[in-house]
């Protein structure tokens, strides 16, 4: 009997205690969802079940539950591929409400011997189902119910919730609230209210723990030399700005080891996925693998070209007038002579247009050694009017001919992209910047087809000397900082062509989950607002000089006579084949002649 009535008051006192615990964790949601101005709860369980149901109904924000891990698939992996993922679908102000263990029906049916490993590793799993749904969103409040699970263990919780990036955390378990305190040392408190979960603090002193990410070599923005010691330096504008990150909120810098004379980036993109190091200083393509931080600025991709030499010295000759001036000054000259010609013959009925011709040359010419063909009102007319066009014609020449020997003529500038087709330049790139234009919409085929494959350390060197064989192709600041090199030149070696080649968003490649990846955006916020950012900038090619990355070119002192043959090449092939012409006709006149005789 006393069994009979013992039995009834334990299952009442469970159900009270049930129903309290339910109520209790329903207030507790609701408060979240008040304070933090959350829009709506996210709530991830393996399988949902009826205490599970009644706490959801006592929720009034929208809700998604899932119940499995987010798979992305091959397609998905693409940058610009839309995906079932919640940060590209949804609003991130959220709450997160993870059930670890099934219910509280199941947890009072655990054995009392269930193991500490099992505990962790089904915890681990559930974070892992969260952390898949949270792509890029692990720094949202988080609430995990805990329900029956030994206090000790939430500590090794706490470590798997930091590894995750999850800092917003929140424990509910045997009806209490609890939190973790990474710094100075792991450790998890217990809150009397949700008062003290509201008035915690961002982390401001990481007490020198390890952020690590790798020296490239990427100049400006991140590379190494030897200074006068002999000791390693590091500099580049992106490796400032993640040291003074580090100084400021007391990390430690560790260098991720690797190959710094190799251009291949891959294996570092691997590391940074599989979250062996934190942060990557030089430029990625965007990519789903790896998070990134808050763009600094759009970054754009130029190209810069060989600058137009100077002409061929013989070349003056025949530069002060071009093509068509040329035709009329030898259409005048052919016209007058076939008026002389005709005016000779309408007079002596002799047509001579050989002796007329080489009168009005002569005349062109101010040579004046032949007599008149002709003495009449109508040639001495156009003899006046043939000297004065002569008389500008020539002067016009000179002054050109030696304002243009002064000045110096260059070839035709290439200054625009459809220049590029008649060039016999090609652009030398990489194999992933390769296939990524490729890929890429907007990119002028006149681009595409002159690609060429090189090494990117074998580029920066082309860079580095200045090349004048190839098209260079990079960022605005990779750009500006290797041109910087002919600051002194009289003439420059390269020349950059206005037209944006594409354009890309500037940021850092980080880690997925990194706790502290808010801290970051709003410390580069910062530095952005205050000018502290493009303080970076300053001396950048300076510092370039120092370290022997780059160096000034310097203009050759080779002296160069103001005149000299080459200046009188054309001239000598005009006389040269004009001698060759007259002994030719001359010949002929001989041959004729004879001929003449014989008949």
């Amino acid at each position: 009997m006393e069994f009979l009535v013992i039995l009834p008051m334990l299952m009442l006192m469970v159900a009270m205690h049930t129903t309290g615990v339910v109520c209790g964790l329903i207030a507790i949601i609701n408060n979240l969802n008040e304070h933090l101005n959350i829009e709506w709860n996210l709530i991830v369980v393996k399988s949902p079940a009826d205490d599970q149901q009644a706490i959801l109904r006592g929720v009034y924000k929208p809700k998604i539950i899932v119940t499995k891990l987010c798979e992305i698939n091959a397609e998905a992996a693409a940058p610009y591929v839309r995906t079932e993922l919640i940060y590209e679908n949804h609003s991130h102000n959220l709450l997160a409400i993870v059930w670890v263990n099934e219910s509280m029906e199941m947890q009072q049916k655990v054995p009392s011997d269930f193991s500490k490993v099992n505990s962790v590793a089904n915890f681990e799993y559930m974070a892992h189902m969260t952390n898949t749904h949270l792509r890029k969103l692990h720094f949202v409040h988080i609430l995990w119910l805990v329900h029956g699970v030994r206090l000790d263990y939430l500590k090794d919780y706490a470590e798997i919730c930091w590894r995750l990036g999850f800092t917003r955390t929140l424990f509910y378990g045997h009806s209490s609230l609890y939190v973790y305190n990474r710094f100075p040392h792991m450790q998890v408190e217990k809150l009397d209210s949700l008062r003290q979960y509201y008035a915690r603090e961002e982390i401001h002193n990481f007490h020198q723990h390890p952020l690590k990410f790798p020296i490239t070599a990427s100049p400006p923005r991140c590379y190494r030399f030897a200074g006068r010691d002999n000791q390693t330096v590091y500099a580049g504008y992106m490796y400032q700005i993640i040291m003074t990150f580090i100084r400021h909120f007391n990390f430690s810098f560790i260098e991720y080891p690797h190959d710094y004379h190799k251009d291949s980036k891959t294996s570092l993109i691997k590391a940074l996925v599989a979250g062996d190091m934190d942060f990557a200083a030089f430029l990625t393509y965007p990519k789903r693998s790896f998070d990134t931080s808050d763009v600094l600025w759009n970054g754009h991709v130029y190209i810069a070209v060989p600058n137009a030499s100077p002409i061929p010295k013989y070349q003056y000759f025949e530069k002060p007038f071009d093509f068509y001036i040329w035709l009329l000054y030898g259409l005048v000259i052919l016209a007058a002579s076939l008026d002389v010609a005709g005016m000779k013959y309408m007079k002596y009925r002799v047509w001579d247009l050989c002796q007329s011709f080489m009168y009005i040359w002569s005349m062109a010419l101010y040579q004046y050694q032949l007599p008149p063909p002709i003495q009449s009102w109508r040639f001495n007319l156009l003899s006046i009017c043939l000297f004065v066009y002569n008389f500008i014609m020539m002067n016009f020449y000179l002054c050109i001919l030696s304002s243009m020997l002064v000045s110096t003529v260059y070839e035709h500038q290439i200054n625009t992209i459809e220049d590029l087709a008649f060039t016999q330049l090609r652009f030398n790139i990489t194999k992933t910047d390769m296939e990524y234009y490729r890929e890429s919409p907007g990119i002028s085929p006149i681009i595409l087809r002159l690609f060429l494959l090189d090494d990117g350390i074998a580029l920066d060197n082309l860079k580095r000397n200045l090349s004048t064989n190839i098209i260079h192709g990079a960022f605005e600041d990779k750009l500006r900082f290797f041109m910087f090199q002919q600051r002194y030149l009289k003439v420059p070696r390269l020349h950059r062509i206005d037209a944006i080649i594409y354009s890309a968003p500037t940021y850092f490649a980080a880690r997925h989950n990194l706790p502290y990846i808010e801290l970051f955006n709003r410390y580069l916020g910062n530095l952005w607002a205050s000018g502290i950012l493009w303080k970076t900038f300053v001396g950048m090619e300076w510092l370039g000089i120092l370290s022997g990355e780059i160096r000034y070119f310097r203009d050759e002192e080779i002296y160069e006579p103001l005149l000299t043959l080459e200046y009188f090449y054309s001239p000598m092939a005009v006389y040269f084949g004009g001698m060759v012409l007259s002994i030719l006709v001359f010949a002929l006149e001989i041959l004729h002649f004879r001929y003449q005789q014989k008949m």
